[in-house]
């Protein structure tokens, strides 16, 4: 089975998840957006857009780029990274947990070391909450961790 390299991003400023079949000129209304205009993503991993008509590349710190893993939960929903997860029944002991990825199993993982193969269904993501608009801790926690990793990284520390 072939895997499919697909993204979405979260656009910081309005707090909105864009997919690819999003047309961001309806949804952004920015005045340097136009009708052609596409969301790139660059070889070391930023967002740009490519602005179609003048066919040049403006780099934005706006987005967040998020990829596909490449799986579709129990209601053939795609799974992100970022996506926060339940585990299936046997697991319920875990709680819900983040899809992320890990360097040291080179590949995306549920939770701490679970494989996504053991989640049941995509309940939300890190960045706009849950489905079901309850408020989450782990939500504030993973932002707290990213935020900290962020400042580490500008810092040099690892």
């Amino acid at each position: 089975m072939q895997r499919i390299n697909k993204f979405r991003v979260f656009h910081k400023p309005t707090g909105k998840m864009f997919y690819p079949t999003d047309d961001l000129e309806s949804i952004l209304h920015y005045n340097y957006i136009q009708h052609n205009d596409q969301l790139v993503l660059t070889m070391d991993g930023k967002v740009a857009l490519y602005h179609c008509d003048r066919a040049y590349l403006r780099i934005s710190r706006d987005f967040i780029p998020l990829e596909y893993i490449g799986r579709k939960d129990e209601n053939d929903k795609e799974i992100y990274e970022g996506d926060i997860m339940s585990p299936k029944e046997y697991l319920k002991h875990y709680g819900n947990q983040v899809i992320k990825w890990s360097d040291d199993s080179a590949g995306f993982i549920f939770g701490e070391d679970l494989s996504p193969d053991e989640c049941e269904e995509v309940i939300g993501n890190i960045y706009e909450g849950l489905h079901s608009g309850e408020k989450c801790d782990m939500i504030e926690e993973w932002k707290k961790n990213i935020s900290e990793q962020s400042q580490n990284h500008s810092k040099g520390i690892k």
